[in-house]
């Protein structure tokens, strides 16, 4: 992402990345008890002074992702413009201490918030999924006070940033709550000149073609998914892995490596979900089918990019396996092929993200690129993992404090094998939200290898 200093007249546009059609929201939810009647007043005082002056030194934030000069044969240019005049950028206030039809900050720590508890038409101002019609701000948030509590729900616009770039505009917002003042670094860093911040390669056209075929929709592609099919009805799940159990795993999956072979807490638990719900599918679908797992991966220290850096420079990896190799697979073997394509020795990421970077810069219509095109999801696993955010770290002011828990909302937008493990807690614990099919969803909590290591929260 690129945000300079001013937005002018003319906007910003968006980096290489950005000019890909993702109309979504990303939506981090962060949870606070509060029940003195005065606490919420200073408190949302205290908010909105903050999102004025974190909007004021980065007014890229408070700007809008618009389309200009799109023709049949062309995207067009995505752009960050300017609110206009006369509106600005605010947070957004929301009371429902008095709506019977919200459960209390009690009822929902009891119940270890479950996402279908969280919808964002009632914590959010705008659906992940972007309606038309509505205006594309770049960052949103919203403040809702309940019984007992205080939801915040940040929403970033995904083409002008990914979740660690969220992240860190979180963590900025955060501090501008504690009254402190941003660092030079952090402003420099923050709204960076307009620029591509991914290289382009010069040899790209000696390239294999093969190695975006996941990203690229083929005009046979783009036939078969034109044509209407019924989707199988689907579900928001939430389980929760316990400190113990991704030790556990962890452990199991080191073991059948060899010798200092590394592998991390999140590969190892990636590949413990891809195997269960790939095992609780197989009776359902042929052996000899392939499973795809498609994995978010932040590639800022691949491609030297700051890690404060707050806007898009993600790309995706991409495991394909036959089922039956799959649910036959040792854990740590399973674990360590997905290590293999994002550890900076062994894969081809940083070759692939600036590959895909030069295809966008020469192509005239981006649509036909997309993160997604080869994923079916009532086979594949879309993937993205939130745990190195350090959501759970951020004080929100004297008042609000840290947050007591950090979720996604539940989306109305139903997609099968989309899956995100939430941010680490305190506790040591990890989160995952699932979204699949009913009968999927139902074999999975019924599965006993995976009941082991993950609970059920709703």
């Amino acid at each position: 992402m690129d945000g300079p200093s001013t937005i002018e007249n003319g906007g910003i546009l968006l980096d290489t990345f950005g000019q890909q059609t993702l109309p979504i929201y990303t939506q981090i939810c962060f949870g606070f008890p509060l029940t003195d009647a005065q606490s919420y007043s200073s408190v949302i005082d205290n908010l909105a002074s903050a999102s004025r002056k974190l909007y004021a030194e980065f007014p890229w934030l408070a700007g809008r992702v618009v389309n200009e000069g799109a023709t049949e044969s062309s995207s067009g240019l995505f752009k960050i413009k300017p609110r206009p005049r006369g509106e600005e950028a605010r947070l957004i206030v929301k009371d429902r201490r008095y709506d019977a039809s919200f459960p209390s900050m009690g009822t929902l720590r009891e119940d270890r918030f479950p996402i279908n508890a969280l919808d964002e038409d009632l914590l959010a101002p705008r659906r992940t999924l972007m309606e038309a019609g509505c205006s594309a701000e770049v960052f949103l948030v919203q403040a809702t006070m309940i019984p007992g509590g205080l939801f915040l729900t940040f929403l970033g616009h995904h083409q002008a940033m990914d979740g660690i770039g969220q992240d860190q505009v979180i963590r900025l917002f955060a501090k501008a709550c504690r009254g402190e003042d941003f660092t030079e670094e952090e402003r420099v860093v923050g709204n960076l000149d307009a620029g591509n911040n991914i290289p382009l390669l010069e040899g790209f056209a000696e390239l294999p073609s093969s190695i975006l075929d996941h990203q690229i929709i083929s005009k046979q592609k783009s036939l078969l998914q034109s044509q209407p099919q019924k989707p199988p009805d689907c579900s928001w799940a939430t389980f929760s892995f316990n400190k113990t159990s991704l030790a556990a795993l962890k452990t199991t999956a080191t073991q059948g490596l060899p010798a200092g072979q590394f592998i991390s807490t999140d590969d190892a638990l990636s590949a413990f979900i891809w195997n269960s719900v790939t095992s609780v599918r197989l009776p359902r679908l042929s052996a000899g089918k392939s499973s795809t797992f498609a994995r978010a991966v932040d590639v800022r220290h691949i491609l030297a990019i700051s890690p404060m850096h707050p806007g898009f420079v993600q790309n995706m990896t991409y495991n394909t396996l036959a089922f039956q190799e799959l649910v036959e697979m040792p854990l740590g073997v399973l674990a360590s092929q997905l290590r293999s394509r994002v550890d900076h020795e062994t894969s081809t990421l940083a070759r692939d993200t600036c590959a895909l970077a030069t295809f966008l810069s020469n192509t005239s219509d981006k649509c036909c690129v997309s993160f997604a095109t080869s994923i079916k999801g009532g086979e594949d696993v879309f993937f993205s993992s939130w745990a190195k955010m350090r959501c759970y770290e951020y004080e929100f002011g004297s008042r609000l404090g840290t947050a007591e828990v950090v979720r996604r909302t539940k989306s109305n937008n139903l997609t099968e094998g989309l899956m995100y493990l939430m941010p680490r807690a305190p506790d040591g614990g990890i989160g995952l939200v699932v979204c699949l099919s009913d009968v999927d969803l139902a074999a999975l909590r019924g599965e006993e290898e995976f009941a082991r290591f993950a609970e059920y929260i709703g």
